[in-house]
């Protein structure tokens, strides 16, 4: 007896001695098995964990007699035993699984089982906690690694070769035969188009060929997801959800790379039948994760530098072209003895699309315009440049209608189907200062003041906007002027400005301020006009371009 004894003590030293040493789960599993067997020799058993919700169990640990098999997860409930025969596997106090023993054991026995399985679950908790630190470290070396092989990446002066670099990188660390990046025009808008950046090995023409398995493209589809490597099996015909037909005989495997980091896209690399092992998938997408999400960040980095560069140079020539369009503004009055004119024009963008100019014919009339683009902005300032030059090359040879005729036949042949057009105001000063000759294409109404009775006259419109047919008839008026007489012309931007949210300046505003102003000197008038603008809107600049024209009659010459 007493040798017996002493054999199973040394079968229970050796499994207990090979479950301290176990580097595996199996290992630690069958040396287990044998310290079971060793202390209950002919009791049915199994080591069973629990699952995350606790109503299944994994059978790790299964000895002769026992109706579980290893392997399989069945219910806490498929072996039904009396309390006494399950004793937990627990560590500090924290119970995830059980030793199910197949009949009663004596009381030494228990106890000699129990401590061999806190001896199993201390086992199996340090080695799950190797394995989530040889993981960590395995990340840990893939970022470092990602790091490693992006950094030559941001020395490189061009998109183009990052682009060649990021894709050569990919594909040497996956062992690819081939592959494609597709990058986004607008990083971070999975709404932009998403072009061929670059290609190794592999037909553009191909490529081109390749669909998604609901008809669109391809590329569009592998935008979402994490880093993944997607083999094809012998059962089906598509792989990396490219449509069946689209899928060449010899691809067997495709790696799908987004370019992602802090959830912002840049577009997506693909490679075709990695070299790697399937065993190193995981291993290999989170590697690669970590390189991209480095490439996304430079990808975003060029595209940020890339339109700084665009809106520096759209700045500066836009500056040049409001330095033109300034340019163009009268910077002095006619010279003529018989009137005075105040003026201001204030684009509501760098560029506008308002124009004041006047010209002094031969005899000392003065042909004067205020024209309005729709909308403002580069559109409208460029249809007012066309607009300018065909006024100044008409504008002394034509009377107001006739005028009004040419300019609008060209801006219908200039602005097609744009739906763009232009309203105007062409005036022709007599030279006495007794009457002028006015066409209003569309515009707002010019407010005449009389000084003789302090009243305010509204000149309404000849016509429609220049530009809606190219073949329209206008009309024109001769207006009597007299001694302190006042003429106000204006863009919309005026009576249609308006604080946010608020209502509109108006034109009863506008006339109550003319005609109290009317009178000064037509600069104080403007000042009085734009004092008013200012108050109302609370603002320099306004959402439309503002134009104002002021002329005042100083006397009339006597008729000789």
């Amino acid at each position: 007896m007493g040798g017996m004894a002493l054999a199973l003590d040394d079968r229970c030293g050796a499994a207990l001695t090979a479950l301290h040493g176990a580097g595996t789960d199996a290992e630690a599993d069958a040396a287990f098995q044998g310290l079971v067997a060793a202390i209950a020799p002919g009791v049915p058993a199994a080591a069973c964990l629990f699952d995350d919700h606790g109503a299944r169990v994994q059978v790790r640990v299964a000895t002769p007699g026992c109706p579980l098999a290893v392997g399989h997860g069945v219910d806490v409930a498929a072996w039904p035993l009396p309390a006494e025969q399950r004793l937990p596997l627990s560590v500090r106090g924290e119970e995830f699984g059980e030793l199910l023993l197949g009949a009663a054991v004596d009381e030494e026995t228990c106890r000699r089982l129990a401590e061999a399985a806190a001896q199993y679950a201390a086992t199996i908790a340090n080695l799950a906690l190797l394995d989530h630190a040889r993981r960590l470290n395995s990340r840990l070396g893939a970022k470092l690694n990602a790091v490693e092989e992006a950094i030559p990446l941001f020395h490189e002066d061009t998109t183009e070769t990052v682009h060649a670099r990021l894709l050569q990188v990919a594909t040497n660390v996956v062992e690819a035969v081939a592959g494609a990046l597709y990058v986004l025009e607008e990083v971070g808008s999975t709404d932009s188009n998403l072009r061929l950046a670059h290609a190794i090995g592999i037909p553009e023409s191909l490529l081109e060929s390749f669909e998604a398995i609901d008809g669109g493209p391809w590329p569009l589809a592998l935008l979402h997801g994490g880093a993944r490597i997607e083999r094809r099996s012998t059962s089906t015909t598509s792989v990396a959800g490219l449509a069946p037909g689209s899928v060449p005989e010899q691809l067997r495997g495709v790696v799908v790379l987004p370019l992602t980091y802090n959830g912002i896209c840049a577009g997506v690399c693909v490679l075709f039948n990695p070299g790697v092992q399937s065993s190193e998938d995981r291993l290999v997408a989170e590697r690669m994760e970590s390189f991209l999400a480095l490439a996304a960040a430079l990808l975003h980095r060029l595209g940020l530098e890339r339109k700084a560069v665009a809106n520096q140079s759209l700045e500066r020539e836009l500056e040049i072209a409001a330095q033109i369009q300034k340019s163009s503004l009268p910077t002095e009055p006619p010279t003529t003895p018989v009137y005075e004119f105040a003026w201001s024009s204030t684009p509501a963008q760098r560029i506008g699309g308002d124009h004041i100019d006047w010209l002094v014919g031969n005899g000392g009339e003065v042909h004067a315009v205020l024209a309005d683009a729709s909308g403002h902005g580069i559109n409208s300032a460029l249809l007012m440049t066309s607009y300018r030059a065909n006024w100044r090359g008409s504008a002394p040879w034509l009377a107001t209608d006739a005028l009004a005729e040419r300019l609008n036949a060209t801006v219908a042949h200039e602005v097609g189907s744009t739906g763009m057009f232009v309203t105007a105001v062409l005036f022709r000063l007599a030279a006495d200062g007794r009457s002028a000759r006015l066409c209003n294409a569309g515009h707002p109404s010019v407010l005449h003041w009389r000084a003789a009775s302090s009243t305010i006259e509204a000149i309404g419109a000849d016509g429609p906007p220049l530009g809606f047919l190219p073949r329209l008839q206008y009309g024109d008026r001769e207006v009597q002027l007299a001694s302190g007489d006042a003429l106000l012309c204006y863009s919309d931007g005026l009576t249609e400005a308006a604080a946010a949210g608020g209502p509109m300046l108006g034109e009863d505003r506008l006339r109550a301020v003319f005609a109290a102003a009317a009178a000064g000197p037509p600069g104080e008038t403007l000042r009085s006009i734009r004092r008013l603008l200012h108050e109302w809107t609370g603002r320099d600049r306004q959402d439309d371009d503002v134009s104002i024209v002021v002329v005042k009659v100083r006397r009339p010459r006597d008729a000789s």
